[in-house]
C-alpha cells in the first residue's frame, strides 16, 4: 500500500505507524525502492518539537503506535487502517478512534474483518461496533470486492 501511494502521489508525505518488526521491514524496503525520498527513520522522542523540522523535511516517516499521542491535532489529511483493530483490546481501539478524530483533518479509510474473535482477550469484534464518531460523515461502507470476509468504509471527519 505505501509503495502504491508514494509512487502515484509524487509530492505526498507518507507517515507510517506500525509495530517494531514491521516498521523496521517497511523502513528498509521503502528506503531501498525510493532512494530519492527523504526518510525520517524511526527514533524515540519525548515531544513533537524535538523532531518537528526533521519530520517536516521528510517524504516518508516511520513511527511506533504509541508515538501517535505526540503528534499535534490535525496533522494528517487522511488516515488508513487495514486489519489492525481486532488485534487490540477495546480500550486500545477506543483510543485509536479518538486519535484518528484528533489527528486527521480530512478522511479515514477503515478495512477490517466483518467479525473477528480475539482469543487473547476473548472479545468478538464486529465491524459495525467500532466506535465511529457520530460527527463523521460515512461516504461509503461495503463488502470488499476480493476479500469477502472484510468490510471497508470511508469517512469524512472534518468540514
Amino acid at each position: 500500500f505505501p509503495y502504491v501511494v508514494v509512487k502515484i502521489f509524487k509530492n505526498i508525505k507518507y507517515t507510517i505507524f506500525y509495530i517494531p518488526l514491521q516498521i523496521h521491514l517497511a523502513q528498509q524496503y521503502l528506503s531501498s525502492i525510493f532512494p530519492e525520498k527523504k526518510i525520517f527513520r524511526f527514533k524515540e522522542f519525548k515531544n513533537f518539537a524535538e523532531i518537528e523540522q526533521e519530520y517536516k523535511d521528510s517524504d516518508i516517516a516511520f513511527f511506533l503506535p504509541h508515538q501517535m499521542e505526540l503528534f499535534p491535532k490535525n496533522s494528517f489529511d487522511a488516515m488508513v487502517s487495514v486489519s489492525t483493530f481486532p488485534e487490540m483490546s477495546k480500550e486500545q481501539v477506543d483510543n485509536y478512534f479518538r486519535l484518528i478524530d484528533d489527528l486527521s483533518r480530512g478522511f479515514f479509510y477503515n478495512k477490517q474483518w466483518k467479525s473477528f474473535y480475539n482469543i487473547h482477550d476473548k472479545t468478538m469484534y464486529n465491524f459495525k461496533d467500532y466506535p465511529v464518531n457520530k460527527k463523521w460523515q460515512t461516504l461509503f461502507t461495503r463488502e470488499c470486492l476480493i476479500q469477502k470476509d472484510f468490510l471497508e468504509a470511508l469517512y469524512k471527519l472534518k468540514n
